[in-house]
């Protein structure tokens, strides 16, 4: 609707250029007038925002949830970025609840078997979580790991189709957060490979 066609300004005269530019701006003009009539008491950015932050909390909670780690991550996610009136209700456990953590997660009704060995010593740890014959090219990948354009898919290849535990363990190892959280190495990994697991393989951008 408000897409106007790339043109080169070397190929036009000034005043074809001066007739473009103004027209593009009276699209632009129209757009936001449309953006402003919307019969709605909240901006769209507000609306996109509020969405955004029910999403977060829904999924926080569920992670709150999973274990211990993923119950001080939600907390330090939720008081950080998310409002008060968004918080991460984090239920207290039943007593069934209590019953169904002692089980293995093997047993418990929505968990997969895991596709990964959950034996794991801190002293036996790759140098970014994950096995893999490529670790100097993968290490070059996540020199960006800071940046907008982070090749996931790339990493994705490189680390043997598991680039969530790869940048999480990244991202926690650089910013000191295992100790912050006191989070064991082989604790997080294992929750993350556990996360990995339960993908869709379907969907590519389930990451």
């Amino acid at each position: 609707m408000c897409n106007q066609p790339s043109i080169n300004k070397a190929t036009i005269t000034e005043e074809a250029y001066q007739k473009l530019a103004s027209e593009t701006l009276e699209e632009l003009d129209w757009c936001l007038d449309q953006l402003e009539t919307l019969q709605t008491r909240h901006s769209v950015s507000e609306m996109a925002s509020n969405k955004f932050k029910r999403m977060l909390n829904r999924e926080l909670t569920h992670l709150s949830e999973m274990s211990r780690s993923g119950n001080q991550v939600s907390e330090y996610i939720s008081n950080t970025f998310l409002d008060k009136q968004h918080e991460v209700e984090i239920p207290s456990p039943t007593q069934k609840e209590k019953e169904k953590k002692k089980l293995p997660m093997s047993q418990i009704s929505g968990v997969k078997k895991l596709m990964h060995s959950s034996s794991l010593t801190n002293s036996s740890i790759p140098k970014f979580g994950v096995k893999t014959d490529q670790e100097d090219i993968l290490a070059k990948e996540l020199e960006d790991v800071n940046k907008w354009g982070l090749q996931v898919f790339k990493i994705a290849e490189l680390s043997g189709n598991r680039p969530l535990t790869v940048i999480m363990y990244t991202i926690f190892q650089e910013r000191d957060l295992l100790k912050t959280f006191k989070i064991l190495p082989d604790m997080l990994i294992t929750y993350l490979m556990t996360l990995e697991d339960h993908y869709h393989a379907d969907v590519a951008y389930h990451n």
